[in-house]
């Protein structure tokens, strides 16, 4: 709900990650935010804590050819096979 209530505020969609430095394991309390970044954080929504969970696959489909950034909890190939279909592009 307050991912929700952020994007319905900014009337447009809203992409992000994890809240870590590459190669580090995810911010899942509010307070590794915070040891993370430090003062470069603005704004620190405090919602609890998340349950550890293996990341985001992240693909840029900007170009024609797909470009896999981060392979996450769901497989590349996965992805592609998906991208393959008619119906899916």
């Amino acid at each position: 709900p307050v991912a929700q209530a952020i994007v319905r505020g900014l009337g447009r969609p809203l992409s992000t990650t994890s809240a870590n430095f590459s190669g580090f394991p995810p911010a899942t309390q509010p307070k590794h935010v915070r040891s993370f970044f430090g003062d470069k954080v603005d704004l620190l929504l405090d919602v609890g804590g998340l349950p550890p969970s293996v990341g985001s696959t992240v693909v840029d489909v900007t170009e024609e050819k797909l470009a896999v950034i981060r392979e996450g909890v769901i497989p590349v190939e996965m992805v592609f096979k998906l991208f393959e279909r008619d119906e899916a592009i």
